[in-house]
């Protein structure tokens, strides 16, 4: 099994995790905003929290909290795996690599 990790996303990754969100079909792609917009929103929200989910070293999905410590508040805002790794375990990795 793949190594899960959360990591920053970077200008050289930014392409292929906005890119994740494609592979989703309906009535998935329809339930969650592309991963290129939710990166526009987190450009500019201050509470927000983006992550890269990688499997090794390949990118397959993304997360992203509404992140407020001052009031100890957190909110899962997005998780998406994309549509070819699904059904690996690799969202419920992703959730305890978040909690640890």
């Amino acid at each position: 099994m793949p190594t899960i990790t959360l990591r920053e996303i970077t200008k050289s990754d930014v392409w292929p995790v906005s890119q994740l969100s494609r592979t989703l079909q309906k009535p998935q792609s329809k339930a969650l905003a592309p991963n290129a917009f939710s990166l526009a929103e987190a450009h500019v929200n201050p509470s927000a929290w983006a992550q890269a989910i990688y499997a090794d070293d390949d990118p397959v999905g993304f997360l992203m909290l509404d992140d407020k410590p001052d009031k100890q508040e957190c909110l899962l805002w997005r998780l998406m795996i994309a549509a070819p790794h699904q059904g690996r375990g690799y969202g419920r990795d992703a959730i305890e690599r978040l909690i640890d």
